[in-house]
């Protein structure tokens, strides 16, 4: 018999899927709220949300981000404009991305005060 302290492997398993289903929501408002500020490229974003010390993941992983929010209709891709690093794609938030964003931050604040009052 194994001891309480010990998680089996389905509870590993949840805490996993747990962990990576609130670490992409998390990159998704971070990139929202940078796009709520100014349009900006995938470099842009990763560049700006690292120099505020967030761990991002792989640059193919940003690019798989802005396509699911993309999709998501949460933003889209402006036209391409030229930089000294060349072609570089704009993305902006749309209006439903807007909505979302402000949705999720009431959201969290209301978990927040709520975990907060029973502690």
């Amino acid at each position: 018999m194994r001891g309480k302290s010990t998680p089996d492997a389905f509870e590993r398993f949840l805490i996993r899927k747990t962990e990576s289903m609130v670490d992409t929501a998390f990159r998704w408002l971070l990139i929202l709220k940078l796009l709520s500020k100014k349009p900006m490229s995938a470099m842009q974003i990763r560049r700006a949300l690292t120099s505020k010390g967030f761990n991002m993941p792989h640059k193919t992983t940003m690019y798989a981000n802005l396509k699911m929010l993309k999709t998501m209709k949460m933003i889209e891709s402006a036209n391409a404009v030229v930089t000294e690093r060349g072609k570089e794609k704009p993305y902006v938030i749309t209006e439903k991305g807007r909505k979302i964003l402000s949705r999720a931050f009431s959201h969290l604040k209301s978990r927040l005060e709520l975990l907060e009052s029973h502690m």
